[in-house]
């Protein structure tokens, strides 16, 4: 078998073990690491999705009256409010579109590992540590936008990178 077929081969099986491992119970209550974070989410969210109202999102945090908070902008919310018109209301569908930011930067983080040192170095670090480590599963699951956030600062990095060294308008986003 080539080098190249089995580093393929490598990658997806890498991908496909890491992904089950996100989804694995992707449906039970909210009682992660952070569930005051999770929570907060969820309900900011909700309320979107009901009052379709993006700036101005109205969170119960300090007693019976609801009160404006935001602690970031809300583009991870709006894209879960989203889901929620197509699909319906569940925070199965938060966590699931922190899943598939977590495989998206999985994959950015490989491409540039590899563009800076090397097929082997990548499928080590980004693919195989990565993806295993304990701190990443769990930021991957979990029902906040932090996972969004790590995946468009490394894709970030990758495009300035290949921007910075072909000069070419299309990795300038």
């Amino acid at each position: 078998m080539k080098r190249s077929s089995l580093s393929s081969l490598l990658f997806f099986a890498i991908i496909l073990i890491g992904l089950s491992q996100r989804l694995y119970n992707i449906d039970i209550p909210i009682l992660d690491a952070k569930p005051h974070r999770e929570i907060h989410t969820a309900e900011e969210t909700r309320n979107i999705y009901y009052d379709g109202e993006l700036l101005f999102t109205k969170a119960k945090l300090w007693g019976d009256e609801p009160g404006y908070y935001l602690a970031e902008f809300p583009f991870y919310n709006a894209i879960v409010a989203s889901v929620y018109k197509f699909i319906g209301i569940s925070e199965t569908w938060g966590r699931v579109v922190s899943v598939v930011f977590s495989v998206g930067t999985i994959i950015i983080f490989y491409f540039l590992v590899t563009t800076l040192f090397g097929t082997e170095i990548a499928l080590l670090s980004s693919l195989f540590l990565y993806t295993f480590s304990p701190q990443s599963i769990i930021v991957s699951r979990s029902f906040q936008p932090d996972q969004m956030g790590i995946f468009f600062g490394i894709a970030s990095l990758y495009f300035f990178m290949q921007w910075s060294t072909n000069l070419r308008s299309r990795y300038y986003l």
